[in-house]
């Protein structure tokens, strides 16, 4: 999926970022290993959108269709 966010460095301009929506063990599921940092982790209130069970990461447009 892709979507046109406001570009950072102009925001007279937009830039098109691409993304997949997936649960929070998709890095696990496909054997992704870190350089640095943690993958997301439910444990991790700030990992998991408020009002989404099941740590699904959902775009707030989409949650307001929902």
């Amino acid at each position: 999926m892709s979507k046109r966010v406001p570009d950072p460095a102009d925001p007279d301009k937009s830039i098109e970022i691409y993304y997949i929506s997936a649960d929070l063990d998709l890095a696990e599921t496909l054997g992704l290993q870190l350089q640095k940092g943690r993958l997301l982790d439910k444990k991790f209130p700030s990992d998991v959108k408020a009002g989404n069970p099941n740590g699904e990461i959902i775009w707030k447009e989409e949650q307001e269709i929902q």
